[in-house]
């Protein structure tokens, strides 16, 4: 399927919203270059919080009104590939090398 974001609901594995990067430019465009991926987010524990993604510099996924730490939370970031269905692939697999550069964190903080 090429890239793709899961944006989940309620802190749980499911209900979950997806988002295939293919839509935006076709997986053959994916392959074999930097894709500059940039995650802005709101943290708050009610309607206030928000994540807007940008790929290559446009916005592309934007939730807005979402809850994005629990009440009383700790904030924290996990950022991974998640390759769940490698073994549906069969005996024949394809080479996958993915590379991370230049990875920042910045906070700022926002009074309301």
């Amino acid at each position: 399927m090429g890239l793709v974001f899961q944006l989940y609901d309620n802190f749980a594995w499911s209900p979950y919203q997806q988002y295939v990067v293919k839509k935006f430019f076709p997986e053959k465009e994916q392959k074999d270059r930097w894709i500059n991926i940039k995650y802005v987010v709101d943290v708050y524990d009610d309607d206030k919080g928000n994540v807007e993604i940008f790929v290559d510099g446009e916005s592309r996924v934007k939730k807005e009104n979402y809850p994005t730490i629990k009440p009383g939370g700790k904030i924290k970031l996990k950022m991974g590939i998640y390759d769940y269905r490698v073994s549906d692939m069969g005996s024949e697999r394809t080479t996958q090398k993915i590379y991370f550069d230049n990875i920042k964190k910045s906070v700022k903080q926002r009074w309301n």
